[in-house]
């Protein structure tokens, strides 16, 4: 487990949603590669940022950890479907 402090980009213990990306998502992306299912579950306080830690605000520095594995699950996807091997990709997301 592992809290991550995205509130104040000028505070020292601040993680930028790269930082998220390369903690967290590069190991769901090793998973999903190798075929598992996988889940992300962020669970916290009303505002905390646990919508904005997963999807982002925008396509640049600002997206999220899911924009981010999709972004990099596809460009893999495609090297690799031109060597024959076969994909499908599910994807839910649940808000509550």
């Amino acid at each position: 487990d592992r809290a991550f402090w995205s509130h104040e980009p000028s505070a020292p213990n601040f993680d930028s949603q790269e930082v998220l990306m390369e903690e967290l998502g590069q190991d769901v992306l090793v998973n999903v590669m190798e075929g598992f299912n996988n889940c992300i579950f962020a669970y916290g306080q009303t505002g905390s940022g646990k919508t904005y830690s997963v999807l982002g605000s925008d396509d640049g520095p600002s997206a999220g950890l899911l924009p981010r594995i999709l972004q990099k699950y596809f460009s893999l996807k495609g090297n690799l479907c031109n060597s024959g091997v076969d994909f499908k990709c599910v994807v839910s997301y649940l808000k509550i």
